[in-house]
């Protein structure tokens, strides 16, 4: 007479069982591998957004104009404007517009400058003389929006392509979890059936 059957003890199902496994392994790698890159784009570009500083707590002062430098660092160069303070801003420009502005702002003059400072430099937001804009405020602020904007396009996006990509990636793995489950089922009916 035939004993009980239990599948634990079923060498083909345990062997089954173990493809399974290494099946549900690499889902999860190949899971990890799309979304671990995207979580941390997401999250430098959210550091960068949130170290921006916001208009409303940027800082406005009277200066004593002195001139446009051009500073040198790795990888390229940068343009700041100088003052009689001893203090330097940098200003978001290129050579041909450097030069136009050099060429308006006069030396001993004092403006007012709106900037925000980062942990290294100041950074220019706008630069009047009464009705007169040199570096235009609205500009800056339309610029800092856009970055705020494309933080939130990037973690939308990233949402929506996050899906559809896992599953694409993962397809031929369920697809063998599947057919493992079902030749399980199988060996274990037959098993059954056999024990009755």
């Amino acid at each position: 007479m035939l004993g009980k059957y239990n599948s634990k003890n079923d060498g083909y199902i345990k062997n089954q069982n173990i493809k399974l496994n290494e099946a549900r392994k690499i889902i999860l790698m190949k899971i990890a591998f799309v979304v671990v890159p995207l979580v941390l784009l997401n999250t430098f570009i959210w550091c960068v957004c949130a170290r921006s500083t916001p208009p409303e707590k940027w800082l406005e002062k009277q200066i004593t104009y002195e001139a446009i430098a051009r500073q040198h660092r790795k990888g390229g160069s940068y343009y700041v404007i100088k003052t009689a303070e001893g203090k330097n801003y940098v200003i978001g420009v290129g050579t041909e517009e450097a030069e136009l502005l050099s060429q308006e702002l006069i030396k001993g003059q004092q403006y007012t400058i709106v900037y925000y400072q980062t942990p290294i430099t100041m950074i220019t937001c706008s630069l009047s003389l009464e009705d007169k804009e040199f570096v235009s405020l609205d500009k800056s602020i339309e610029k800092w929006e856009n970055k705020q904007k494309i933080f939130y396009v990037i973690f939308a996006v990233s949402l929506v392509i996050m899906p559809p990509v896992i599953l694409i990636n993962t397809r031929k793995e369920f697809r063998q979890i599947r057919g493992i489950k079902q030749k399980i089922a199988e060996r274990e009916a037959k098993r059954l059936n056999s024990h009755k």
